[in-house]
């Protein structure tokens, strides 16, 4: 008899993991089945009526909202249950520290639905995933632990539970003192399936509670648990051996046979062993040079070494790196050595010469599948380690995932080599990736199957899994994502015919979002759920893509996770009916009948006489069928009704599959409103678009733009623009006119006169609606808006595009740069050109006959050569004659630049344009300008000079606010020529000051404040005019400025 220290010996040596492989080995099968505790069943619709209708049920349900679940048909506990989200008193913020805590408090809390006291439970993963955490307290038995039950809870961050699962076992009763030792457990649990003493290892991994259907409910069975590695014939079985009679209760095999391929810099085939040689740069390759440390190639497959003087350096390296070792199995290891020159470019190829085939596709598919991994998961570093990658194994037609490498067999047999198929090589390592992220658990076979088969089609984006496998057959392959699988009319107890279904619902998925990204994160941030079957995980699946922890109401992706997953492979629920209706509004056609028209949509066909408008007038809710009226639109018309009725609808529709849907979502708890009787609501006003303060004291002025609309429509020709002159008598209103965007409306204000500067135009809008008794709407609802005559005008801040500027040869608008705001106007895309003469022109001037002083300021930003420059120029006679004004050259970094051109007022400057001219010589070019915030004052100057305004203002000034008008920030600019404390008032046309902002003591310069629109209570201030005061020690100053919404 074997000696029980050999088991001891043993235990040492292995670690409990998976096998992965490509294909079914060939052999005899020692498994032994868990007493169908893990075969997948269909749902019985009338246990589970029976089950949602139990008293534990029930009174979960009442407490807690419209909670529902699907059970276990056994156990008669809930496997997956969703609903509204459960609050723990006392708990707002879950993180490390208590996440523990909160689960297990959770857990009590369910514990009369689930069965399991909560002194039975342990955590074991907590993993936290954007705004939710997924945890899993795992089903002890008196300390002993129990095989694979554990209590799912899905947490949102602020301490509510919105899913629970259990697959738990309630009421287990049995002793936890073995009958039988472990060496004579051992012994039972080796016998028959080949294990040789002397080279055969084995692990003990202690006493476990396995759960085993006996008739129709579950038995708790002690067993002592043990790894078997078994060489001849080839396996890997986790045992699980009855400790009171010796029989085995479950055996499976690890190993599970599949294929992986990696890369580096060298010469390759993509995809197959069919396709041409390629030459590929090899990443994260390590370089060994002599005398110095080794390096790692970067993602081109360069490498640098510093090295002291001009002499040759000895270089060598193999197939291995960072996240590869490449070792071949049938002969010695590739190498490269050869010498470097420094100052030369030294080139090592991968080729016939140094290495075989199986080899370099081995490394290069090993590495794609590693990037592609940390593609999705940056912070997954499990399988960030040098792992083996074994080619050229001398067996055929197969590859595996043994817990730590991966592996891949030679050619023969009427197969390829299986290291040259890129598809399997990315399916070994998706093994491995499943491995590492599921510890300590492990899903079920299909799962691992079906999860690295979609890992290979996503990286090689089309579904063929193992292309060229047989050597007679370039176009052939093994299996295909691309499939109609359903679970479970095609569930066959084969891992990788099963994992198709799964791999099948996942790239359909795929395509139908469009988006691989987020198709690969939804698959894999899905399985930190730690499901071992389908149903949980599209429900995992549900929980990623869920973006308010309430999968009751859907979630952004959900009608693709359904159908996908649901309707084309029998995953879940399927998909629902949809309704695209525009609610009823108000109308005053009493006795009329009031029509209903919705599309409807649903995966399956809809059931013709089940689409429905069910309405209410206060007497209970009458049903209406609706008629297909053409493609998916469905109507129907309520009665005419009575003025002064009120009526509430809702649509119901019912598919042939039994789905419901109805709009709004959640009737009849929710429902459309409307009624029937006279319009008294004034049409609303909204401002698109108004003029800001100006210099111009001619006009015309404009554009003036608003929005108006009305249930009951609006008259055209009922559109006004009403205004006057500072105080005087309202002058005849302006007929507004259809821009020919939806409700919108605009004219252009003539006064007729010169106006001086101070004086306002007021001015308001008017409208009126079609109702039967007219309803007039005014914005503002009371007084004026005002249009002032200013001292000085924003020219263009570039937010609304460059059409106010004649571009000359290149001049663009930049959304990069900018000093206020998200634009900026540049002299050219990149550099701008040598022997540049580029002139930005503005195409309307000004008319500065009324002014003897006039200012242009500016914000720029530059990198300019010495010998180019920016020229500011002003012309009064359509360019053909102009003056410079100002010359802007060499590096400054958003500084404000002021030029005066006071000869250009008076007689005679009825239209003076601004002209920015771009200069350069033939000598280099560089960075150039960015100009934003462009302003004319008739203002003297700021500051004298140059024009270019120092760090340190020359006096006391506070700025008009921008923009203006605002809704609902604006930012105050001012500045200080000494320093002193400051602070800024708000206050509104009555006096009252709304609010005051402290801005304590500043230091001379430039500085800037922000006011966010609200009152000193953070409520939002009203529309209308604010006066903003500064005051700066005993010095004040006030502008005025206007809050529009």
């Amino acid at each position: 008899m074997r000696k029980i220290a050999t088991l001891f010996i043993t235990s040492f040596i292995l670690t409990a993991v998976s096998a992965p492989g490509f294909v079914p080995p060939d052999g005899p099968d020692f498994s032994v089945d868990l007493t169908g505790t893990n075969v997948p069943r269909a749902d019985n619709a009338d246990v589970q009526d029976r089950l949602s209708n139990s008293e534990s049920w029930k009174s979960f349900a009442q407490d807690n909202g419209k909670w529902r679940a699907v059970f276990d048909e056994i156990s008669g506990i809930p496997r997956n249950a969703i609903g509204p989200p459960i609050a723990i008193g006392g708990y707002h913020v879950i993180d490390d520290g208590n996440v523990e805590e909160i689960a297990l408090k959770f857990a009590e809390y369910l514990s009369d639905v689930t069965g399991v006291n909560v002194s039975d439970l342990h955590l074991g993963q907590a993993k936290h995933l954007g705004n939710k955490w997924f945890v899993t307290l795992d089903q002890y038995y008196q300390g002993v632990p129990v095989y694979d039950r554990r209590l799912r809870l899905k947490i949102s961050d602020n301490g509510k539970l919105f899913y629970f699962g259990s697959s738990a076992i309630p009421d287990i009763v049995l002793g936890t003192v073995p009958t039988l030792s472990q060496q004579t457990a051992f012994d039972y649990a080796v016998s028959g399936i080949g294990y040789n003493p002397q080279t055969d290892q084995a692990e003990y991994k202690g006493l476990w509670v396995l759960a085993v259907l006996e008739g129709n409910h579950y038995k708790g069975r002690l067993c002592h648990r043990f790894l078997i590695d078994v060489d001849t014939p080839l396996g890997k079985y986790e045992t699980f051996t009855d400790a009171e009679n010796g029989s085995t209760l479950f055996r499976y095999d690890t190993i599970r046979y599949e294929t992986l391929t990696g890369t580096v810099t060298g010469m390759i085939q993509l995809e197959t062993p069919f396709d041409e040689w390629v030459e590929r740069p090899f990443r994260d390759l390590t370089v060994y040079p002599e005398s110095y440390n080794s390096v790692l190639t970067d993602v081109n497959g360069n490498f640098t070494v510093q090295v002291n003087g001009s002499n040759p350096v000895n270089i060598e390296a193999y197939l291995a790196g960072a996240f590869s070792r490449v070792a071949n199995q049938q002969g010695a290891d590739a190498i490269f050595q050869g010498q470097a020159t420094p100052g030369v470019n030294f080139e090592i190829l991968w080729d016939d010469n140094n290495s075989n085939p199986a080899e370099r596709c081995g490394y290069y598919s090993h590495l794609v599948g590693h990037t592609e991994i940390k593609i999705i998961e940056p912070a997954f570093t499990d399988l960030d380690f040098s792992m083996y990658c074994k080619v050229n194994l001398n067996q055929t037609c197969n590859a595996y995932w043994d817990g730590s490498s991966i592996n891949f067999f030679n050619a023969g047999g009427g197969c390829t080599n299986t290291a040259q198929i890129a598809d399997v090589v990315y399916h070994e390592y998706g093994h491995g990736v499943t491995d590492y992220q599921y510890k300590p658990y492990s899903p079920n076979g299909a799962q691992h199957e079906g999860w690295s088969d979609y890992f290979a089609a996503t990286i090689t984006d089309q579904p063929l899994i193992g292309r060229g496998f047989y050597s007679n057959n370039p176009n052939g392959y093994l299996r295909t994502c691309d499939n109609t699988n359903r679970w479970p009319e095609d569930w066959s107890g084969e891992p990788h015919n099963d994992g198709l279904i799964i791999a099948g619902a996942l790239w359909h998925l795929r395509q139908d979002l469009g988006d691989r990204e987020l198709a690969d994160s939804l698959f894999h941030y899905a399985r930190y759920g730690y499901s071992t079957n389908y149903e949980d995980y599209f429900y995992d699946v549900l929980a990623v893509d869920d973006d308010d922890n309430n999968l009751e109401n859907g979630t952004p992706h959900a009608p693709e996770i359904y159908y996908n997953f649901g309707n084309l492979h029998g995953i879940g629920p399927g998909a629902y009916v949809n309704f695209v209706h525009t609610p009823l509004v108000d109308t005053e056609d009493a006795g009329v009948p009031i029509p209903v028209v919705s599309e409807v949509y649903a995966i399956y066909d809809l059931n013709p006489d089940s689409i429905l408008c069910y309405y209410n007038t206060g007497s209970g809710y009458q049903a209406l069928v609706m008629q297909n009226a053409s493609g998916d639109t469905f109507a129907t018309q309520i009665p005419g009704q009575p003025s002064g009725t009120t009526i509430n609808y809702y649509l119901l529709g019912v598919d042939i599959s039994g789905i419901r849907g109805t709009d709004p979502e959640n009737a009849p708890q929710t429902t459309h409103t409307f009624y029937v009787g006279p319009d008294v609501t004034p049409p609303t006003l909204e401002v698109v678009s108004i003029p800001d303060y100006t210099i111009d004291l001619f006009g015309p002025y404009g554009p003036f733009i608003i929005n108006v609309t009305d249930l009951n429509d609006i008259n055209p020709d009922s559109v006004y623009l009403h205004f006057k002159i500072n105080d005087g008598t309202e002058r005849n209103p302006i007929q507004l006119q259809p821009t020919g965007n939806p409700n919108e409306y605009t004219a252009t204000l003539t006064t007729g006169e010169q106006l001086a500067t101070g004086d306002a135009i007021n001015f308001y809008f008017t409208a009126t609606d079609m109702a039967n008794a007219p309803n007039n709407g005014r914005y503002p609802a009371s007084g004026f808006l005002p249009l002032v005559m200013s001292d000085e005008e924003l020219v263009d801040d570039f937010e609304s595009g460059t059409s106010q500027w004649d571009l000359g040869d290149g001049w663009v608008l930049d959304a990069d740069q900018s000093y206020q705001g998200d634009y900026s106007i540049t002299d050219s895309e990149g550099n701008y050109p040598n022997n540049a003469n580029n002139p930005l022109t503005l195409i309307d001037g000004y008319n500065l006959t009324p002014y003897s002083h006039a200012t242009v300021n500016f914000m720029y930003k530059s990198v300019i050569l010495a010998g180019d420059y920016v020229a500011i120029e002003v012309t009064n006679d359509g360019g053909a004659t102009t003056e410079e004004i100002g010359r802007i050259t060499g590096t400054a970094n958003w500084r404000m630049a002021q030029y005066a051109f006071d000869q250009f007022t008076g007689t005679g400057n009825e239209n003076v344009q601004l002209i920015f001219r771009m200069v350069s010589d033939a000598s280099g070019n560089s960075f150039g300008i960015f100009i934003d915030n462009v302003q004319i004052s008739i203002n003297p100057p700021s500051s004298a000079g140059d024009g270019l305004l120092s760090d340190v203002p020359k006096s006391f000034n506070l700025e008009q606010n921008y923009p203006n008008p605002f809704n609902p920030t604006t930012t105050i600019s001012y500045s200080l020529d000494k320093p002193g404390r400051v602070i800024l008032d708000i206050i509104n046309l009555m006096g009252q000051k709304v609010i005051s902002i402290d801005e304590g003591n500043r230091n001379p310069g430039s500085h800037l404040v922000v006011w966010e629109g609200v009152n000193a209570d953070g409520s939002k201030a009203a529309s209308g005019i604010y006066f903003y005061r500064l005051q700066a020690g005993e010095r004040t100053a006030v502008k005025r400025m206007l809050l529009l919404k």
